[in-house]
């Protein structure tokens, strides 16, 4: 994608992402693992708030995407958090699917991953929480030509769409990220900061603010920092 105000169909505001470009498919990404501190709703948060955290494959050059990770929100005033995945294309813009054996709590160590296999049309998804033991892994069977596409891995904090519209982002402090790797189809695990990257500060979509921002990339580790809710 370019990520912009509108992916697969759906508003969205910008994305918070590190991104690793290589546009010939022999250099594919094909898995992507990244650790996070989960993000704490913060006190005084507004009510009807949501953000997600999440690793995946595509969406930058393509509305093609594969993805996995947590997501917290202040849906009617409530404090909720869980883990989830999606596959979506332009043609499908799938919603998330709940893992439903993951339980997730502000400041939990998470570990995500993802991968695809073009070969025999296999996406698997996995969320762990180290801190509570809690895992859940998924392999789902789809067309690698409608949902995968490889040119890109990407490391996110996002303000997702909500009923069609852009949601306001959840007042989340400082997300830590470690262990951002890559492994390509002709390789072998590389850290985030060997290869080139891509950092984009979410905006709102006048482009009037900004939603969030990331620091600077050390080997493995950035963060990101919210700064508006919309």
């Amino acid at each position: 994608m370019k990520f912009s105000n509108k992916r697969f169909g759906r508003i969205i505001a910008f994305i918070l992402c590190f991104t690793m470009m290589f546009g010939l498919s022999v250099t594919a990404f094909a898995q992507v693992q990244g650790d996070f501190v989960q993000p704490t709703i913060q006190s005084g948060c507004a009510n009807n708030t949501y953000e997600s955290t999440w690793v995946g494959l595509g969406g930058y050059n393509s509305g093609k995407l594969v993805q996995t990770g947590t997501a917290m929100n202040t849906s009617g005033g409530g404090r909720n958090y869980y883990a989830w995945y999606e596959y979506l294309s332009p043609s499908h813009p799938n919603p998330e699917i709940r893992f439903s054996k993951v339980t997730i709590r502000p400041g939990d160590r998470i570990h995500t991953y993802c991968s695809f296999q073009r070969a025999n049309n296999k996406f698997n998804a996995y969320v762990a929480n180290n801190t509570n033991g809690t895992s859940q892994s998924v392999i789902v069977n789809i067309s690698a030509s409608e949902f995968y596409d490889g040119t890109t891995a990407d490391f996110i904090n996002e303000a997702p769409s909500v009923g069609g519209n852009t949601a306001s982002l959840t007042k989340y402090g400082t997300t830590n990220w470690t262990n951002c790797q890559v492994f390509r189809t002709t390789s072998t695990w590389a850290n985030l900061g060997s290869l080139t990257t891509e950092s984009i500060i979410m905006k709102s979509k006048d482009g009037n603010r900004t939603l969030a921002t990331p620091s600077g990339l050390s080997g493995q580790t950035f963060k990101s920092t919210w700064n508006n809710y919309s």
